[in-house]
């Protein structure tokens, strides 16, 4: 029985497929503006959002735009294997027969030609070769300041705060798994999991079998099986062709040959807060692990910056493409020029 209460009257259009996104968040009200207006100019039709007890407005920010439609999810965040279910429930009853973007409010998709081929179109790609979902990195986006130092102005475009990224990111096969690679590198495995920069298949290998286990027999540890946070995604399903497993994993889906990936923005001057709330609450996966590598980060350092030698200054899809991040095939790009001149 599912614990979402709908909190707005406005009808669901069910008449054409569509691009729907589907959130779930808590006190994203400093995001949300630019979040939507992003994804909206890319050509999401409509939005359906799980809030889960927002005290920043955030409700009654999202009750007031015409294209969301809104849930109230007062139960558990990390009961709802972290929104994972809700997001889910929303899916089954207003996203099939339709496209399904799922993201977090500090996310912005990108995919090649995304400057010029709208969400639609490409979706209307995908429907052509047949897939069901494509495969996404996560590339975190920060700025050439402290973390405490990069003030965000709401509303205001994500990467005029934070337009660098690392350029040094790289592949690695993920052995019978689903989907077949996992993306290495980032800022936070530079600051946060620095053991794990230069370690091989063994070194990151072990400690997932070892967090494996320490689930499965309820071990909680802040030591044990300890791993960086994983960097892949498919946000983009068609609707009824599967489900998410974690925020990071669906159940096995035909994947596009051309990839993409979603900017993450995480690292405003609000993060050293959102990490104590994390914290606090213990409502984030693996919080305990995780946000104590923050905390503590940032208590040794509070003028911590990600800005370094390798840092890239993002401009267009087309600089993800070029480093390899994200890839194309001869014959969406035929698809894109087409469109392009339509």
């Amino acid at each position: 029985m599912s614990d979402l209460i709908r909190m707005d009257d406005k009808p669901v259009a069910d008449g054409r497929r569509e691009c729907r996104a589907f959130l779930a968040v808590r006190d994203e009200s400093l995001r949300l503006p630019y979040v939507l207006d992003y994804h909206r100019n890319l050509g999401v039709d409509r939005f359906f959002i799980a809030d889960n007890v927002s005290s920043d407005g955030s409700l009654q920010y999202l009750l007031r735009q015409d294209d969301c439609h809104v849930y109230s999810a007062p139960g558990s965040y990390a009961a709802a294997k972290f929104g994972v279910q809700w997001i889910n429930q929303m899916v089954e009853w207003h996203g099939r027969e339709h496209w399904c973007l799922s993201i977090d409010a500090d996310e912005c998709l990108v995919y090649p030609d995304c400057e010029t081929v709208s969400l639609p179109r490409f979706c209307e790609y995908l429907d052509r070769v047949q897939a069901d979902g494509m495969f996404s990195i996560m590339l975190d986006m920060y700025s050439n300041k402290s973390i405490a130092d990069t003030h965000y102005e709401r509303g205001a475009n994500f990467l005029s705060t934070c337009p660098y990224f690392d350029g040094d990111y790289y592949f690695r096969r993920r052995l019978r798994r689903f989907p077949s690679h996992e993306f290495i590198g980032g800022p936070r495995l530079r600051c946060f999991y620095p053991e794990f920069a230069e370690a091989g298949k063994v070194g990151w290998t072990l400690p997932k079998i070892v967090r494996s286990m320490r689930n499965t027999v309820g071990i909680s540890s802040t030591t044990w099986g300890i791993t960086p946070p994983m960097l892949i995604k498919i946000p983009l399903i068609r609707g009824g062709a599967g489900s998410w497993l974690s925020s990071h994993k669906t159940t096995p889906l035909r994947l596009a040959e051309v990839t993409g990936g979603l900017l993450h923005f995480k690292y405003f001057s609000d993060f050293h807060e959102r990490v104590m709330t994390a914290r606090a609450e213990r409502q984030h996966f693996d919080a305990a692990s995780e946000y104590a590598r923050y905390e503590a980060a940032l208590q040794k350092n509070p003028h911590l910056s990600f800005y370094y030698a390798n840092s890239v200054f993002y401009m267009t899809s087309h600089d993800l493409v070029t480093r390899g991040f994200m890839t194309t095939c001869d014959e969406y790009q035929q698809f894109s020029q087409d469109r392009a001149v339509a």
